[in-house]
């Protein structure tokens, strides 16, 4: 029989994150820090309604599912609207699907935006769309000579406007990681003036996701 504990990221025990930390590393397409247990553990430190809904059947620890518990017994996904890819995270054919999970947790709906789902605990659920990921492979010489071999107008013209962009300007630098806080408040900043420029949701407005932000940096 299957059981689901629902707890907050805070009572997940340390045998609970490795575990998890152990499934998300096991397989490629959760590859991704937003569906690790520490993404979970940040927000609930800044959400009282994260839950980690925790699968297991004979005592044995099957997957894990982190939504936020919100009224009407809808579920909607860690950390939204600033993480883009949710899920179940669990061992290859876990042997539960995604409904049995909801049913367990008494939730109606789990709402999503990104689903990774390699596993089809979901059923196939929706449409699959194709995405964009950077994915370098060599060193950083062996990919600028392929790109001014492929494209030796496109590296010359960025040549002229760098030259241009530094007689104007002055010497132009690139930072990584920029750890300064400074820094960091004008990214903030620049990226709320975008959203009212475009009158877009201003999803920094809250002070949860201000806080998770500067939690995470």
């Amino acid at each position: 029989m299957l059981n689901v504990e629902t707890l907050h990221p805070s009572q997940l025990t340390p045998a609970d994150t490795a575990l998890w930390r152990s499934m998300a590393a096991a397989e490629p397409a959760f590859a991704n820090p937003l569906l690790g247990p520490d993404f979970a553990l940040a927000v609930g430190r800044v959400r009282e309604d994260a839950r980690v809904a925790v699968i297991r059947r004979g005592g044995e620890t099957l997957g894990f599912l982190p939504h936020h518990r919100r009224p009407g017994r809808l579920a909607r996904a860690i950390g939204s609207p600033l993480s883009d890819y949710h899920g179940v995270v669990s061992h290859p054919d876990p042997g539960f699907r995604a409904e049995d999970v909801l049913r367990a947790a008494d939730l109606g709906v789990f709402r999503y935006t990104g689903l990774i789902d390699p596993f089809g605990v979901f059923g196939g659920v929706g449409e699959p769309q194709a995405a964009f990921v950077i994915a370098p492979e060599g060193s950083t010489a062996d990919y600028l000579e392929a790109v001014r071999a492929a494209s030796p107008k496109k590296i010359k013209n960025y040549r002229r406007l760098d030259h241009k962009l530094e007689r104007e300007m002055g010497q132009v630098r690139l930072v990584a990681p920029d750890t300064s806080r400074a820094s960091f408040d004008l990214l903030i900043a620049w990226k709320r003036e975008q959203l009212q420029r475009t009158g877009l949701h201003d999803f920094l407005r809250p002070d949860w996701t201000s806080d998770l932000l500067t939690d995470l940096f």
